[in-house]
């Protein structure tokens, strides 16, 4: 009965909510057509393959991510909001390569170089697309090169021929002054003989043969003790005499093998300067480096051939690490790092095992997707980026400072490695495309 009488109430309300309607009433309750409560249809926007951004109701998002794209000044990055599962990321990406492909500005390549005046801090030089592996052919096929000119300028006979002179010259002059004290010695009963200690003086007889002073007058022993002190001081002067000739000597001989090496060299580094005068910091590296072949040609003689991937070979320290290769991309490029981490984001650094211990130099640096994407876009997800601890705080701080700064295991802690650099920081210049969810952006 009850329920009779509840029905017949909820039949009388909506009668007067009905009545309401007829009467103009906002809050009365109105009749839907069935094309009112379908699913809407949004319409797209003329021109380019946009996906969900093409719909009208993406317009907002489509402009957000037109004026971060456009914005020249540095800061303009985006946060794209999307359920999960979505196929936020996806839709992203198509738009932002899209995007990108209408552009024409090819992104540049990026070296790690030797830097000879502090091995540990590897300097990086930026170069054309495409320029940065043709200057590691180049460097490769130079460095065969200059060891072939080098042996064959040591090696002439006419070098070794004026060396040998020089030297004997010098070797003469100290063996006829040793002779000539040697005749003053003589005389007074005494000889200069030489052992592994050196040089020393001692009495002889009359045949010629050392004796002892055991036994002899007390005068002439005297007066041998006197004349030895006095020869004694003049082998002193005559073995710094014989020193100072022998450094003059290795003077004369440093500077004709420098005029001989640069003789064979000056050519090939002449061409190879000339291939990348355009870029002022190739150029500069490769004059500190035809300097450092002048100082250091011992690197380049037969002895050192072998030495494979020895850090202080000529193929290793005059080595080009070519940190990132755009010569395949005509367009900014486009990087999504699935999986966010310090390595993943900055770079990392190579080792190899030898003797034991862990090595490393600049050859084996490896570039992140920081790196990667420098003059374009990087796309990251933001609930990756967020279960790493620190990361988000260092690159934000990368995005403050416009340059990318690799985290060396030294630095953050872990296991001390031999020889291992700490790179200088690469310029950055990169709009960064956080995707999440609604909760990540709050977080």
């Amino acid at each position: 009965m009850r329920s009779v009488k509840l029905s017949r109430r909820i039949e009388n309300e909506l009668a007067a909510l009905m009545t309401r309607e007829e009467e103009g009433d906002p809050m009365a309750i109105k009749k839907l057509s069935a094309k009112a409560v379908a699913i809407p249809k949004f319409s797209a926007t003329p021109g380019g393959e946009e996906g969900v951004f093409q719909l009208s109701s993406h317009a907002r998002a489509r402009e957000a991510l037109d004026f971060a794209l456009c914005a020249e000044r540095p800061g303009f990055n985006v946060f794209v909001l999307g359920p999960e599962r979505g196929g936020r990321m996806t839709a992203t990406v198509e738009f932002l390569e899209g995007k990108m492909a209408e552009r024409k500005n090819r992104p540049c390549d990026w070296v790690y170089l030797n830097n000879f005046g502090a091995p540990h801090l590897p300097r990086p030089a930026e170069l054309p697309a495409g320029e940065g592996r043709k200057f590691q052919a180049k460097m490769s096929a130079l460095l065969p090169q200059l060891r072939s000119e080098l042996t064959k300028a040591f090696g002439a006979p006419e070098y070794e021929r004026q060396v040998e002179e020089q030297s004997g010259q010098v070797q003469q002059q100290v063996n006829q002054e040793i002779e000539n004290l040697r005749k003053a010695a003589r005389e007074e009963g005494l000889d200069i003989v030489q052992s592994p200690q050196g040089f020393s003086i001692v009495p002889i007889g009359a045949d010629g043969k050392q004796v002892t002073s055991e036994g002899m007058p007390e005068v002439q022993r005297k007066s041998l003790e006197a004349s030895a002190r006095e020869l004694s001081e003049r082998l002193r002067d005559l073995r710094r005499t014989a020193a100072q000739r022998q450094m003059t000597f290795a003077e004369q001989l440093a500077s004709m093998n420098r005029k001989v090496a640069e003789n064979a060299v000056a050519g090939l580094m002449e061409e190879i300067e000339g291939a990348f005068a355009d870029n002022k910091d190739i150029t500069a590296w490769l004059r500190e480096m035809h300097e450092d072949i002048l100082e250091n040609i011992q690197r380049f003689k037969p002895a050192a051939e072998g030495q494979g991937a020895d850090s202080g070979s000529p193929e290793m320290r005059y080595a080009v690490n070519l940190l990132v290769d755009n010569s395949a991309c005509t367009s900014p490029p486009v990087i999504l790092e699935p999986s966010p981490s310090a390595a993943s984001i900055f770079g990392y650094i190579e080792y190899r095992q030898k003797g034991g211990i862990l090595e490393t130099d600049f050859t084996m640096v490896r570039a992140g997707a920081l790196h990667r994407a420098n003059g374009g876009i990087l796309v990251l997800r933001a609930d990756g980026l967020a279960t790493v601890p620190d990361l988000w705080t260092k690159l934000k701080a990368a995005l403050r400072d416009r340059e990318i700064t690799l985290e060396t295991p030294e630095r953050s802690g872990g296991i001390p490695i031999a020889g291992l650099p700490k790179p200088q920081p690469i310029a950055l210049n990169v709009t960064v495309v956080l995707v999440g969810a609604p909760k990540s952006y709050d977080t």
